[in-house]
């Protein structure tokens, strides 16, 4: 239909009054026809009938159109595709991209997730490089829940494709079926044989978790000596080893073994000792905890977790004497104290000491460590040079941390954190108050000086790693990183008697209604700095308030 054509349809003015004019009057059925109305009529609706084949053409082509442009869309979007710059990136470079995505490998819990599988369904060319790379699928993460939900044989399928990709690289695992120990005997079964599938590759564990039902214990020993690669093992739930009948000796011989993870108890257990370098212990009595130190005798890095101490006496009249040089104390809201610990040790080598609260339990209150004067007396036992501190998610008031710090004059590294859901609203920050800046900050003209705050000094502090809530101007940061600051004269540093700042990390916490600390501004205002040479990274996080 042409325009003209469609305009001649529409009724003309005159038309349109006469034909409302026969309307008011009198015209009935009864009236002569004078006015042809019947072949008006009939003409009308001729015409509305052409009018709607027009549409339904016209519809058609519409609907065809809209199918040809789907199909051009779908050119153009893999066309697009084609030129995307991941395409150009070469093998090696793309490997890399490859290894980054898969970097937490495949889990099997309440969901079955498997990177490399994921990126073999993009095309051609990316599976057949996900197949050519080995690491891609040599982690793996399997939890009871899998065998609630999955059926044994989906779960064997998709490990079996696992074990056979990864070839002959080392495999990082993390088997988690120890509440089978609770369960209907039946499902001993299906966890047999995925264990054993993973048994029976022994030799290429590197990096191993191992949380297992009882009933699988005795079939450890039969990878003694078939473990040549193991470097960590964690093995850190099994309570119950202590009530076996005889010792466990599938990790004795082990001789990668540089790094352990155990719970309660070193009893029943035979392993190198010797060798272990990276010794992690926790949820035991005190006593348990210092003999297993004492046989980690060669351990450099030592962490304590969350150990038993409610109610203990001390374990031994003489403190455990121990060469390590990394001490970390994790301690929870059912045992907060961890002063107790400079009681019972004498660390001669220790330069890094870490203390953290263990999320989500975090402990109310701590004792001081300057309780029964153990802290300095532990010191002075000792004659240790801590160059390190770090203090995380801990009730420390900013007095107790001062006073800490003002006994660990020999520090360069310090690393504080405040909880990111504080108990108060309206005081967010326990530890890196305005009074805690205030000391750490370093006044050249003493004479003229005004402070009231006791003086950190602090003279070989050299990295500065905080985490706080933004309560308070971003200049009470600004001052201290800048009187710390002195550059690369050397002359100027060992004329003052104060190392200069080289790395300072800030995480500012933001929550709504407190936005007092400007990160652009404490950015801003350090800029010449980072220009002279100064290392500062400043960031922030976003968090509702969620008062503890």
């Amino acid at each position: 239909m042409d325009a003209q054509s469609h305009t001649n349809t529409i009724p003309a003015k005159h038309e349109m009054d006469r034909i409302n004019t026969l309307l008011r009057s009198n015209y009935g059925s009864y009236t002569p026809d004078p006015e042809c109305i019947s072949q008006y009529l009939s003409n009308t609706e001729r015409q509305m009938r052409r009018n709607a084949d027009e549409i339904r053409r016209l519809e058609a082509q519409i609907a065809s159109i809209k199918v040809e442009q789907r199909g051009l869309q779908w050119r153009v979007f893999r066309y697009r595709s084609l030129l995307a710059p991941i395409r150009r990136l070469p093998p090696e470079v793309l490997k890399l991209v490859f290894e980054s995505f898969c970097n937490e490998g495949a889990t099997f819990c309440e969901e079955i997730w498997s990177p490399p599988a994921q990126l073999s369904r993009v095309c051609v060319g990316w599976r057949d490089l996900a197949r050519r790379t080995p690491t891609l699928w040599s982690s793996l993460r399997i939890e009871q829940s899998a065998l609630e939900t999955f059926s044994v044989e989906k779960i064997v399928s998709l490990l079996t494709m696992h074990l056979e990709l990864s070839q002959k690289a080392p495999l990082d695992l993390f088997v988690s079926i120890k509440a089978l120990d609770n369960e209907d005997p039946y499902n001993e079964d299906p966890a047999r044989l995925i264990l054993e599938m993973l048994f029976s590759q022994s030799t290429r564990w590197r990096d191993v978790n191992l949380d297992l039902p009882k009933f699988i214990t005795a079939d450890l020993d039969s990878l003694r000596g078939k473990i040549p690669l193991i470097q960590f093992l964690d093995i850190s739930d099994w309570e119950a080893l202590d009530q076996q009948p005889a010792s466990m000796c599938a990790f004795e011989i082990a001789p990668s073994l540089k790094a352990l993870a155990l719970s309660y108890t070193i009893n029943k257990l035979a392993l190198p000792w010797e060798q272990i370098t990276d010794f992690s212990i926790g949820l035991g009595s005190a006593w348990r905890i210092l003999n297993a130190l004492s046989t980690a005798s060669e351990a450099r890095e030592v962490q304590l977790v969350r150990c038993n101490l409610s109610g203990s006496s001390d374990p031994q009249d003489v403190p455990v004497v121990h060469s390590l040089t990394s001490l970390s104390i994790i301690v929870d809201r059912v045992d907060p104290d961890f002063h107790h610990w400079f009681k019972w040790l004498t660390l001669p080598n220790l330069t890094s000491l870490k203390i953290a609260a263990y999320d989500p339990s975090f402990p109310a209150a701590c004792t001081s460590v300057f309780e029964d004067n153990c802290f300095p007396s532990f010191l002075s036992r000792s004659s240790c040079t801590i160059t390190s501190l770090s203090l995380i998610n801990l009730p420390l008031s900013d007095s107790d941390a001062i006073t800490l710090l003002i006994a660990l004059q020999s520090l360069s590294s310090l690393t504080i954190h405040e909880r990111d859901k504080p108990k108060s609203s309206t005081s967010p920050n326990t530890t890196l108050t305005n009074t805690f800046f205030k000391s750490l900050t370093i006044e050249y003209n003493t004479a003229f000086s005004n402070r009231h705050s006791p003086y950190l000094q602090l003279k070989r502090l050299r990295s500065l790693d905080l985490r706080l809530h933004d309560a308070f101007p971003a200049k009470v940061i600004s001052d201290v990183i800048v009187s710390r600051w002195t550059g690369n004269d050397l002359e100027y540093s060992a004329a003052v008697g104060v190392d200069s700042l080289t790395k300072v990390k800030i995480l500012v916490l933001r929550s709504k209604g407190a936005m007092v600390l400007d990160v652009q501004e404490l950015h801003d205002s350090l800029e010449a700095y980072q220009r002279l040479g100064l290392w500062f990274c400043c960031e922030s996080k976003s968090l509702g308030m969620h008062l503890w």
